[in-house]
């Protein structure tokens, strides 16, 4: 398969193409550690969101859940672990973060989306720096406040991370996330990196990594004549992006983040 650049054309296809107004379409990415994974894409137009799974070569499976809506961003990671080395079968984590302006394209805009030679090994023309989170706030879905969105996506971390600057971002009533929620901001003042950490039991703070190899970020737009001679713009493509994304939160034994190592 070929290794190049993508240049998705937007074709205006008429929108019975798209059953029940979504759209799934499945790219081929070369990722950052230059490994080949398939990246799945879905979008609602109608419920305004977009997601994005792909299975890592590292025994890691990522959904990034993207909400127009709310402008948020959901993670869940689930990693598995190794039997032989003592580790647990898997590990799950939820994070909520803010989802910022023209940080991808639209729903819409994704859900028309076709790519003409699906064999092909995509990579992004544009590698944006990462983003970090400090998850310092920790709501559990047994506590029955958290919305229907989070409790689904979340259900086999069973809980929901999110940074405590970032609280309108869970869709609760202000009294009721005081009440279940757990500040966790003392631990990542006097507690070690999880990677530093060598005994198994010992509390830490853990990190784990999300990167996005590929994803459309913005639109193309060139200039024509309309049927009047009038210049317009129009869709003539999409620029692509590559972006990772880092969690810190804390784990009460190391056991528990036995993927962040030196």
């Amino acid at each position: 398969m070929a290794i190049t650049h993508f240049w998705l054309s937007f074709l205006l296809f008429p929108a019975f193409l798209v059953q029940n107004g979504s759209f799934t379409l499945v790219v081929n990415i070369k990722s950052k550690d230059g490994e080949i994974v398939q990246q799945t894409f879905s979008a609602d137009p109608e419920k305004d969101f977009v997601t994005i799974d792909y299975k890592s070569n590292e025994n890691r499976f990522v959904s990034v859940y993207i909400d127009f809506r709310q402008k948020r961003k959901i993670f869940q990671v689930i990693v598995l672990g190794e039997m032989d080395k003592a580790e647990s079968s898997y590990e799950a984590m939820c994070f909520v973060a803010e989802l910022k302006e023209e940080e991808f394209i639209s729903s819409d805009a994704m859900s028309k989306l076709r790519q003409k030679n699906p064999s092909t090994i995509r990579v992004p023309e544009e590698d944006v720096a990462s983003e970090s989170h400090i998850m310092d706030h920790v709501v559990f879905l047994n506590a029955n406040v958290t919305e229907g969105t989070i409790d689904r996506l979340c259900k086999d971390a069973g809980r929901v991370l999110f940074s405590g600057t970032n609280t309108k971002l869970l869709l609760l009533d202000l009294d009721k996330l005081e009440l279940a929620s757990q500040d966790q901001t003392g631990f990542s003042k006097v507690l070690k990196p999880c990677k530093n950490t060598p005994e198994l039991s010992a509390e830490c703070i853990c990190r784990v990594e999300v990167c996005l190899s590929w994803y459309p970020c913005h639109l193309k737009l060139c200039q024509g004549e309309d049927d009047n001679g009038q210049l317009t713009e129009y869709r003539c493509g999409i620029k692509t992006c590559g972006k990772c994304y880092e969690f810190d939160f804390y784990v009460g034994e190391r056991r528990q983040c036995f993927w962040d190592t030196n």
